[in-house]
Formats: C-alpha cells, sequence, structure tokens
C-alpha cells in the first residue's frame, strides 16, 4: 500500500497535477495528497469541499447497507449500528507530496519569496539600460572600442558587475525571508532545505536571464526615457502574470498558458522546487537551460542591435 501511496506522491511532487486521492486496498485508508506548492486558501478551497464528499459517500453507504435490514422496527439497533459503523470509518488524512526524507512543509512564504527575487532581478532593466544609453550618447562606447579589447569583453564587465548585484538582491531577499518576515511580522521563516547548490545554480541562471534581459532593452532603446517606460512596463507585466504576486494555479488557463513562455515564470518555479518540493539540480536543469538560452539569445542579439547597428 505504501509502494502505491509513494508513486503518487511523486507524480503529484513534481507539478503534474495539484491534488490527487489515494484510496488504500479494502478501503483501508485514505488519502488526500496535495502539490506543496499550492497556497493555502487555493489548497484549502479544493480539499475542503472534497474532505465533505467523502464524508457524505462514507455515510450514505452505511445507512443504504443498514436499510437492507430495517424491517419492522429496528430503529435502536440500526441507529447504535450506524454509530459502530461510523466509529470504524477509515480517517480521511492530508499529506503534501514529496520524498520521505523531505522535512520542508510548505508555507506562504516559499511562494512569496521567490517571486520577489525574481522581480527585484528584472528590475535591474532600469539601471543597466540607462548605462548602456548613456555611454553610447554621450560618446563614452566609442572610446572604449578605441581600447584593444572585443565588444564581448566590454559587454562581459558589465555582465560581471550586475551579476555581483543580483547576487547582492537575492542576499538580501533570503534575509527578508530569513529574519524579517518572522522576527517583526510574525510569518512563518522561509524554509530552503539543504541544497545549496541548486539554489546557487538556480541563481545564476535567473541572474543572467535578468542581465540579457536589461542589456537587450538598453541596445534597442534610442532614450532613456524609452528605455525606462519599457522595461518597468514589461518587468510588472511578467511579474504577474508569473506569480509574483499571484499563484500562477490560481490565475485564467490563457494565463497559465502566456507564463510558460517568461523568463521570470522558470526562475520563480525553478525556486519553488527547490525550496518546496526539495528538488535538486537535475530537477531544475531543463528550465534553467532555458535560462541560459534567453540570455545567450540576449546577448547575441544585444552585439548585433549595439555593434553593429547603433555604433
Amino acid at each position: 500500500m505504501r509502494a502505491g501511496l509513494s508513486d503518487a506522491s511523486g507524480i503529484i511532487g513534481s507539478g503534474r497535477f495539484p491534488l490527487g486521492l489515494y484510496i488504500g486496498r479494502g478501503d483501508s485508508a485514505i488519502e488526500i495528497i496535495s502539490d506543496p506548492a499550492l497556497s493555502g486558501p487555493y489548497r484549502a478551497n479544493l480539499i475542503t469541499p472534497l474532505k465533505y464528499l467523502i464524508k457524505g459517500t462514507q455515510t450514505k453507504n452505511i445507512v443504504n447497507n443498514m436499510l437492507a435490514f430495517s424491517a419492522g422496527d429496528m430503529k435502536p439497533l440500526i441507529d447504535k449500528t450506524i454509530e459502530e459503523a461510523a466509529g470504524k470509518l477509515p480517517k480521511v488524512s492530508e499529506t503534501w507530496a514529496g520524498t520521505e526524507t523531505q522535512e520542508i512543509k510548505p508555507t506562504a512564504i516559499q511562494n512569496i519569496v521567490p517571486g520577489f527575487i525574481l522581480f527585484a532581478m528584472f528590475f535591474i532593466v532600469i539601471p543597466l539600460a540607462a548605462s548602456i544609453i548613456s555611454e553610447k550618447n554621450e560618446g563614452a562606447f566609442q572610446r572604449l572600442r578605441t581600447l584593444p579589447v572585443g565588444f564581448g569583453v566590454v559587454l562581459g564587465a558589465k555582465v560581471l558587475v550586475y551579476f555581483i548585484v543580483c547576487l547582492v538582491q537575492f542576499l538580501l531577499m533570503m534575509l527578508v525571508g530569513l529574519w524579517v518576515f518572522p522576527d517583526f511580522l510574525g510569518l512563518p521563516q522561509l524554509q530552503v532545505g539543504n541544497n545549496v547548490a541548486a539554489i546557487l545554480f538556480a541563481t545564476a541562471a535567473a541572474s543572467l536571464a535578468a542581465i540579457g534581459f536589461g542589456i537587450l532593452v538598453g541596445s534597442a532603446s534610442g532614450t532613456m526615457a524609452q528605455a525606462s517606460l519599457f522595461g518597468s512596463v514589461m518587468v510588472v507585466l511578467l511579474g504577474v502574470i508569473s506569480g509574483t504576486f499571484l499563484p500562477v494555479h490560481v490565475m485564467p488557463k490563457l494565463i497559465q498558458g502566456l507564463s510558460l513562455i517568461s523568463p521570470m515564470r522558470w526562475g520563480i518555479d525553478n525556486y519553488l522546487d527547490v525550496f518546496i518540493r526539495g528538488g535538486g539540480i537535475l530537477t531544475i536543469l531543463p528550465r534553467s537551460l532555458l535560462l541560459f538560452a534567453f540570455f545567450i539569445f540576449a546577448m547575441i542579439s544585444s552585439i548585433y542591435i549595439f555593434a553593429v547597428r547603433k555604433a
């Protein structure tokens, strides 16, 4: 029985299904299994009616079985039998999908913090784009081109600097989840597990994608006003559809589909897999490769736009 439960937990814990119902052999056990990434209110709205439905079905079966023996004045016997049968019903329990060794219990904080980590990272589009436009319009870029270094080295220096900025933003948001929320707001503490390598890998992929987006916007924009307006609007829109302010699973199906092409969604899902589902580098590798691919695409496009068309 536990093997079947473990299989069901693994499927749901992978994010393929939000909820599952496991019924043991001979109705010996009933467990409602939910994806740990589900937000609390949404999860409760799914599970509470399901519990009432199970209990109602169980009671109905008891009554139907007893009606077969209701000839004559058998009400006292029926009542006693129903009471005894109800006491023998299997308890409907509730669990989170995950591995047997996983000790992290999902909280709202573990859904909130990843969203705002990505939101903060992608908002570097404004200062990053501004620095590129300033260099382009004030002639600093032309002076840099006179140095015996390639254009890739110039952009690479920006990537390195802003990569450090993204790491600082990540650390600050982690501190907020670990100390500010529990100590000053009385909220649960952020639980991140022990897979430091997976967390760093997810952070590196998200940081590079955010930097690539900022460089691309700065290369394609002619003025700081254009870059600031377009960059800020795009970051807010991506944040809305990617789960920064509201979990993706409570959004309309159309928005959920659109969010799948958002690099911010890929980064948030990576953190959710590590923080809540107990995943490792292999778990987040597909979306991380997409983030790295987005960074490479943005850099190649920026080199073409900035170095060839604008220089």
